[in-house]
This record gives C-alpha cells, sequence and structure tokens, in this order.
C-alpha cells in the first residue's frame, strides 16, 4: 500500500462519514463523553426499573406487614389463648377428682385463673390493636377484592366469644365456690366445661378468618410482586435496545477509523516508513491519527542511528557478561565483591566503583568494597549510609530501583565525595534477590552522561549476577557453617552415647587390650603400660563421627617407621572405629528388646492382676475328674490334690496359671511336648479373649458415651441438658452417683448445676456449692489443675468431702470440663464400690465431659441468641407502631404504652420539653 492509496481510502471514509450528521458528532466528541453518554442512557434505564421496582415495593412492604400485624401476629396470639383454654379445661377436669388433696386442687384453681387470665388478654389486645376494622386501607383493599364479609363475619365472631366467655366465667365461679367449699359439685363443672368448649368453638372461628385473612394478604403481595417483574421487565427492555443501539454507533465510529490506522501500521511493519493518515475530528481517535503521523517520522530518523546504538550496547551486554562469568565464581564474600568491584571499574572504563550491603537490621548501608586506594581507605573505616532515600544509594535499595545522575553538575540530588572529587556521573544499582534489595552497585565515572539510562540495561544484568552471585556466597558460608554444627552435634551425641554403654554397669569405664610377648592381655591387668613413646611409635585416633573415642598404638622396631606403616595405622584404627560403632549399636539394641519384653511381661502381670481381681466372685479354676469339668474350690479340693505333673501357664513368659495332670509319665518327652503345646495355646487363646473383653468394655463405654452425647446435643436448654445428662451417666455406667459442677461468672466459686435422681435434685436446690480454692476437694482440684482425678477408697483419701446424702461413696472420679483452654465446670462420679476406677475411665469420662461442654456452651449460645431475636422482634413491632403515628402525640402515646407492655412497667413517661425545669418543677 503506497502513501496515496492510504490517504485516498482515509479522505473517501472520513467524507462517507460527513455526509452523516450523527457520526460527525460522534467523531467530534471525546470517548469519556462517548461513554459519558452511554452511562447516561443506562442511567435512565436503571432510574426507570428503580422507581417501577420502588412504587412496587411498597405496595409489597404494606402488605407483608398486613400479613405480620394483622394476622400473623394475632394467629398466634389467638392460638396461645386457645391452649390457655384447653389448659384450663384440663384443670377444671383435675379438681373435681375425689382423689387429690386440697392443697392439689388448690393449685388446679390457680391454673384455671392464669389460663383463664392469658385468654382474656390476648381477647382484649385483639379489641384494641388487631381487629381490620381499624384500618381503613385494609378494608378497602378487601372491598377491592370482594372480601368484605369476612370483616363482619370477624365482628360477629368476636362478639360471640365474648358472650361464651361471659357465660363460661359465670359458671366457673359457681363451680369455684362448691371447691373452695371442698365440695367440688360435678354438674356445675360440667356446665362450666360446656361453656368453654362453646367458648373455643368461637376463637376457633376466628383463628379460621384470620387465616382467610392471611391468604387473601398473600394473594396481593403474590399480584403486587408479579407487577413490580412485569414493569421492571418493560423499563429494562427498553433500556438495552437504546443502549444496543447507541454503543453500536459509537464503536462503528471508532473502528471505521481505526481500521484505517491499523492498514497504514501493517505497512509500516513491512518496511514502509512513508506512512501518513488523514486525520478528521476531535476524539481520541484523531488524536491518535496524529500521534501516528509524529511516530512514523519519528522512526524514521531512528533508524538512521539505531545500527550504532545497538553496536554499543551490544559490547556492554558482552563486558556484562565477562563479568558476571568471573564472579559467579562462588568464592568467599569480601574477596569475591573486591574482585567484582576492580573487574566492573577496569572494563567499563570507569573513575571508581563500590559494591555496599544492607545490613541485619535493615537500618543502613555497610560498604563492603571499593575499588583503589579511596576504596580501601573506607572500606577501612566502616563507611556507611542510612537505608533512607537521603543519598541516591539508599534510594536505590529502598525503592527498588536504579537511580541516574547523568551529570552532577546539574543535579540537586547528587552529594559529592571529599575523596572522589572527579565524579561527573554516578549510577547506583540495587542488588535484588527476588523483591528483597541485599545491597547497591554503586559506579561513577570522570565524564559526564557517560552513565545514563541508555547503558543503564547492561549494568542492571550485572547487578543481577551480582547479586546472586552474593547469595551464593551467603548459602555457602551458612552450609558450611550448619556443616560444621552438624558434625559437632554428631560428636556430641556419639560422646553420650558412648558414656552411657561404658557405663561401669553393663561395660567398664575404661576397655583396652595390650598385646606383647606374642599375647592379649587386658589392660586393666597390667600394673603399668610397657609402652614407651619414642620416634618409632604411631598413635592414630579411634573416632567416630570426629568424636575421639580411644588411640590405637604400635610401637615399630628401628627404621620401620614409614608412610605405609602410617598408612596402614591409620586405616585399621577407622575400620576398628567403623567395627566397635556397630557392636554398641547392636548391644543398645539389644538392651532396648530386653527392656521391651520387661515392659511387655510388666503389663501382662498387671492387665491379668487387674482382670483377676475383676474376677474375684468367679471360679477361674477347673478340673476334669474322667466324668465332666467341675470349678476347682474348696468343697472339691480335697478331691482333686495328689501330686500331678505341673505346668506353668504362661503369657509372654509371664505366669499367669498352671496346668496339673495327675498319673502323668513326666519321662514321656512327646507327651511332654504335646501338654507343653496345648499350654502354650491355650495361654496365647485366654489373652486374646482377655484382651477381647477389654475391647467390648470400652466399646461398651463408647457407645454410651455416643448415646449420652447424642441426648444432649438434641436439648437447648441448659437445665434439662444436665440433668439428662447425669441421669443417663448414673443409669448407663451403672454409677453410684453423678454430678455437674459449673463455674460462677465471677470464677471462684463451683455451683452444683445438675444432680442424679432425687438425691442430685434435693442436692441443686439447696445451694450446694465448693470455692475453687477449696484444698480438700477433689472436685475443686480437678478444675484447678485441668486434669482428672480419681479415688478408690474415699475412706483413707484426705481430699474426699463425704456427702451426708450420698452415704455410700467409696470411689470417686472427678474430670475438668473444658471448652478450648476455658475450664466451664467439672463432671463428678461416684460408685458404691472401692476400686471401681482407673487411668482408662478418667479417659473415657473426660471425653464425655468434653462433648458435654460443647453442648452447654452451644445452648448458652442458642438461648442468648434467642432472647437477642426475641429483644429484637419487640423491637421492630414498637418501632413500627412509632412509625405509623401520624402526630407527635400519638407518637408518644405509642412509645409509652408500648414500652410499658413489653418490660411489664406499672409506670411509663414520655414527654417533651425544652424549658428549664429546675427552678420548683421536677427534673
Amino acid at each position: 500500500m503506497n502513501m496515496t492509496s492510504v490517504s485516498t481510502s482515509n479522505n473517501s471514509s472520513i467524507a462517507k462519514h460527513r455526509r452523516n450528521p450523527l457520526s460527525d458528532f460522534l467523531g467530534n466528541i471525546s470517548i469519556a463523553w462517548k461513554m459519558a453518554l452511554m452511562v447516561f442512557v443506562l442511567f435512565l434505564s436503571t432510574l426507570g426499573i428503580t422507581i417501577s421496582a420502588y412504587i412496587g415495593i411498597q405496595n409489597l412492604r404494606y402488605q407483608i406487614s398486613n400479613i405480620y400485624d394483622f394476622m400473623l401476629v394475632p394467629i398466634v396470639a389467638i392460638q396461645k389463648a386457645d391452649v390457655a383454654l384447653t389448659d384450663a379445661e384440663v384443670e377444671i377436669l383435675q379438681s373435681y377428682n375425689q382423689n387429690i388433696s386440697a392443697d392439689e386442687r388448690a393449685q388446679n384453681v390457680t391454673k384455671i385463673a392464669l389460663n383463664n387470665q392469658v385468654a382474656q388478654d390476648v381477647i382484649a389486645r385483639y379489641d384494641k390493636e388487631w381487629v381490620t376494622t381499624t384500618s381503613p386501607e385494609f378494608t378497602q383493599a378487601l372491598r377491592n377484592g370482594g372480601k368484605l364479609s369476612l370483616q363482619q363475619q370477624e365482628t360477629t365472631a368476636l362478639a360471640n366469644y365474648h358472650q361464651s366467655f361471659d357465660a363460661y366465667q359465670k359458671s366457673l365461679e359457681q363451680y369455684l365456690v362448691s371447691v373452695n367449699a371442698g365440695k367440688p359439685d360435678v354438674n356445675m363443672a360440667n356446665k362450666a366445661l360446656n361453656d368453654l368448649g362453646v367458648a373455643g368453638d368461637h376463637l376457633q372461628t376466628l383463628i379460621d378468618i384470620n387465616n382467610q385473612f392471611a391468604d387473601f394478604s398473600n394473594s396481593m403481595a403474590q399480584a403486587t410482586y408479579r407487577q413490580v417483574l412485569f414493569s421492571s421487565g418493560i423499563v429494562l427492555v427498553i433500556g438495552i435496545i437504546l443502549g444496543i443501539l447507541l454503543s453500536y454507533l459509537i464503536v462503528v465510529s471508532i473502528t471505521t477509523r481505526l481500521s484505517a490506522l491499523t492498514r497504514s501500521a501493517a505497512a509500516m511493519q513491512e518496511g514502509n516508513l512513508d506512512q501518513v493518515v488523514g486525520v478528521a475530528g476531535r476524539d481520541e481517535v484523531s488524536l491518535l491519527g496524529t500521534a501516528f503521523n509524529s511516530m512514523a517520522s519519528q522512526l524514521k530518523n531512528l533508524f538512521g542511528t539505531l545500527e550504532q546504538r545497538v553496536v554499543e550496547a551490544t559490547h556492554s551486554l558482552e563486558l556484562a557478561a565477562e563479568v558476571g562469568r568471573s564472579v559467579s565464581q562462588v568464592r568467599a564474600l569480601d574477596i569475591m565483591l573486591k574482585d567484582a568491584a576492580e573487574l566492573i571499574r577496569s572494563r567499563f572504563d570507569l573513575y571508581y566503583a563500590q559494591v555496599y550491603l544492607v545490613d541485619a537490621n535493615q537500618t543502613n548501608l555497610i560498604l563492603q568494597s571499593g575499588t583503589g586506594s579511596v576504596g580501601a581507605e573506607l572500606v577501612s573505616r566502616h563507611h556507611s549510609l542510612p537505608l533512607n532515600s537521603g543519598s541516591i544509594n539508599g534510594r536505590a535499595a529502598t525503592e527498588k530501583r536504579s537511580v541516574v545522575v547523568s551529570d552532577t553538575a546539574a543535579s540537586s540530588t547528587f552529594r559529592a565525595n571529599p575523596l572522589l572529587p572527579d565524579t561527573r556521573s554516578e549510577m547506583a544499582v540495587p542488588l535484588l534477590v527476588g523483591e528483597k534489595a541485599v545491597g547497591v552497585l554503586d559506579l561513577q565515572s570522570q565524564l559526564a552522561n557517560a552513565l545514563n539510562p541508555d547503558t543503564l540495561s547492561a549494568f542492571e544484568a550485572l547487578a543481577g549476577q551480582l547479586a546472586i552471585a552474593i547469595q551464593n556466597a551467603n548459602l555457602l558460608a551458612e552450609a558450611e557453617q550448619a556443616r560444621t554444627d552438624v558434625e559437632k552435634q554428631a560428636a556430641r551425641q556419639s560422646h553420650t552415647n558412648w558414656n552411657d554403654y561404658l557405663d561401669a554397669i553393663h561395660r567398664p569405664e575404661h576397655i583396652g587390650y595390650i598385646y606383647d610377648q606374642n599375647k592379649v592381655v587386658p589392660i586393666a591387668e597390667v600394673d603399668s603400660l610397657p609402652l614407651a613413646v619414642d620416634n618409632n611409635t604411631l598413635t592414630a585416633p579411634i573416632s567416630v563421627t570426629g568424636e575421639s573415642l580411644g588411640t590405637l598404638t604400635v610401637q615399630l622396631g628401628e627404621g620401620k617407621r614409614n608412610e605405609q606403616a602410617f598408612e596402614l595405622v591409620n586405616t585399621v584404627a577407622r575400620q576398628v572405629a567403623q567395627q566397635v560403632e556397630s557392636l554398641r549399636l547392636l548391644d543398645s539394641a539389644e538392651r532396648y528388646r530386653f527392656k521391651a519384653e520387661q515392659a511387655s511381661r510388666r503389663l501382662t502381670h498387671e492387665g491379668w492382676k487387674s482382670y483377676l481381681d475383676t474376677k474375684t466372685s468367679e471360679s477361674l479354676s477347673y478340673f476334669y475328674d474322667l466324668k465332666d469339668v467341675k470349678p476347682y474350690d474348696q468343697k472339691n479340693k480335697n478331691e482333686a490334690e495328689c501330686p500331678a505333673f505341673t505346668l506353668p501357664l504362661k503369657v509372654r513368659d509371664e505366669t499367669v496359671g498352671n496346668f496339673s495332670i495327675q498319673e502323668f509319665d513326666s519321662d514321656n518327652e512327646a507327651s511332654i511336648e504335646f501338654v507343653k503345646s496345648v499350654a502354650e495355646r491355650l495361654g496365647t487363646h485366654i489373652e486374646g479373649l482377655r484382651l477381647s473383653e477389654q475391647i467390648e468394655k470400652r466399646a461398651y463405654e463408647l457407645a454410651t458415651i455416643a448415646s449420652v452425647s447424642t441426648t444432649a446435643s438434641s436439648t437447648l436448654d441448659p437445665a434439662k441438658l444436665l440433668q439428662s445428662v447425669v441421669d443417663l451417666t448414673k443409669d448407663s455406667f451403672g454409677f453410684y452417683h453423678a454430678h455437674i459442677y459449673l463455674l460462677n461468672e465471677v470464677g471462684n466459686s463451683l455451683e452444683l448445676t445438675a444432680g442424679a435422681g432425687d438425691v442430685g435434685k434435693q442436692m441443686v436446690a439447696e445451694g450446694h456449692s465448693i470455692p475453687l480454692d477449696t484444698e480438700r476437694s477433689l472436685v475443686a482440684r480437678s478444675a484447678r489443675s485441668r486434669v482428672g482425678f480419681f479415688v478408690n477408697d474415699t475412706r483413707s483419701e484426705p481430699d474426699f468431702l463425704p456427702n451426708p446424702l450420698l452415704p455410700n461413696t467409696r470411689s470417686e472420679l472427678a474430670v475438668p470440663m473444658l471448652v478450648g483452654d476455658k475450664v466451664i465446670g467439672v463432671f463428678d462420679v461416684q460408685a458404691n464400690t472401692t476400686d471401681r476406677f482407673a487411668e482408662d475411665d478418667i479417659r473415657i469420662q473426660t471425653t464425655l465431659a468434653s462433648q458435654i461442654s460443647v453442648a452447654v456452651q452451644n445452648a448458652r449460645t442458642f438461648a442468648q441468641a434467642q432472647r437477642q431475636a426475641e429483644r429484637e422482634a419487640t423491637l421492630n413491632v414498637i418501632s413500627q407502631k412509632i412509625q405509623g403515628a401520624t402526630t407527635v402525640e400519638a407518637a408518644l402515646q405509642i412509645a409509652a404504652r408500648e414500652l410499658g407492655h413489653a418490660l411489664g412497667a406499672p409506670l411509663t413517661i414520655a414527654q417533651l420539653g425544652i424549658k428549664d425545669r429546675n427552678n420548683g418543677g421536677r427534673n
């Protein structure tokens, strides 16, 4: 494409656009205004949707308010009144029961009065607040919906209820007279019950009418919701169509001219730099065309000097690569930095070069190396710079970007160094490892503009390689230090191991042998060493992991000391060290195996002792008399006692019983082997049965815990939860008693909150508590230490505090109840037998206590959330009623009345006044 064709194409396109007034208008406004125009159209669409939705939501809000104020709240309250009347009916039926006492009958009369009062209060509130005739808007809605007859039904049902309830009250009063006289009249009671049933029927009618009100309001709310969707949809469609049309016009006005620019750019890419595009309009695309023309001109000029700059940049990069290869060799850090600074200075013909590193505190730049005598003097002074923007090196490190001062004479930020008076340009390049600046490479030249942004790329590449070299040097030093530390630790460990091995118990502290006169003699048997150390003596250390364990000394004859002998002695010493270390490890492993076997036998012995202690009431001895198997006890002891062959019954080499056979040929090897095999298999089997029985016991206990936890987690009342836990624990585990103490709010006392059975309830009613600092209390000690304790014989335990209501307690176990790291109480169980508990029981009960703690915490959280929800609901009702007031007086009246009702306050005052009433008035 040549210039003429491009210009013609652009001019024809521009002429085409000028024939369209809308395109000319869009071409002369900026893209920002085009976007603003689109946003304005979208705003109008959104505004229309918002207005439509707001109107609909207001109508919907009114319908929902009606459902809540006139239907849901009254229905719940009426149902509460209906429940109260049902409870009153039950109490009337129980009151004329001849088998109850006078006190119980008096309680029935009290409950009847309370239930009647509940029903009466609900209807009184309905008369004042919930009758729908008090709402003109709702009445009009019923009239429009053809449901106005429901209001008449509501009024009639309410009047019928009042009439029937009054009749019930009169007949009830007559009946209560006979009850108070001690002779309940059944006929009067039946009369009162019949009147009560009629009142209940009218109350149910009222509930049905309110349900119809709710259905009506729900239908209206749904209709309003559909209307909102319909109107919002229409506005949305209109807005989308307008937005798409305007967007299309804007995009066409931009892309048409961008296509011309694209064609010209493609031509420039192919090498034709004589490109000029026509510019029309004043928007950003037109400005882009102007910039394109300028860029084409600059590129044409740039290509003339590009080759020379490429040569210079390539040379700088080659020098940087050469320096990078030199510094990449891993050496000591100070040597590497000194060589690197001198190499950079010489290769790039600089005046001065130096390297700063960031100190450990990240507060200063410490000079590590510098070229020439100036660098040596500055390093000897421990020259440093603050790590801030006060210097170009500090700024390069803090901002993590290079700082270039091409002409120091024209720079206001350059700070001259008296030792370097000829500096005319300077460059500070940060040494970065990842995102962390570890130092700065500072370069200075005697020529102005010798260090400039054009040469920056080569030095930044060089700085990257130098940073990596610094990191490698640091890693090498750290690795060397780590290796040294590991070797020291290995030597210390080897020293400790051999000290433990040569402990003078299993092995002597010193072991050695002497070969003399063709025989080997232990050193311990020699009074004095016959070895004389001289020039013919060779000594090699016997060492393991750098720790010397001993020496190997050889005394040679005259003229036999040479390199081969020295190497042989050292080789033998190394082999001896390896072998004795292996033998020590083998012997130590054997010791540990022996200790493990002892521990296994001890555990087996303790396990069988515990098992036999629990089987004291059962016979675990049997004998066979050629007819049947009988228990071996005192009654038949004489019958079974006679000389017999006896073989021990062992489990893991621990004797747990014996096997005796009468009239056995002990000289028969085959029979003896057979009996031994039977005894061995019997021992293995009964051990498996014992372990299986223990596993089944623990499985039962864990299943019991799961059952108790499930019951606890299904209850949200903390008092009921804890009571069910102690009752279930006592019954499921067969304990004598179980109770739970909770820590009071102050945190200084444990208060009994739940106890099993009647005794536990009596203790709770008496307000039993234990101060947390009580020394002689197992419960308090468990809470203080946050671990479980048990006592298997309370009569001999000083920490046991007896309770008169629990006289048969012989064993007690207490575990803390924890939520996180916080103690909330103690779970305590008691047994009426001694030796009832073991360490496993602490683990079992601790698991149960943890789950109870979580359940208690959940119940408390739920109760708190429920109270907050009730408060918010009451506050919402009061707020809605206050907002519905149309006068200041009505708002104050509603506030005083509703607040008094909500708080049950006998007096509530809501008043306004701004006058000073301190003079004679009440404050």
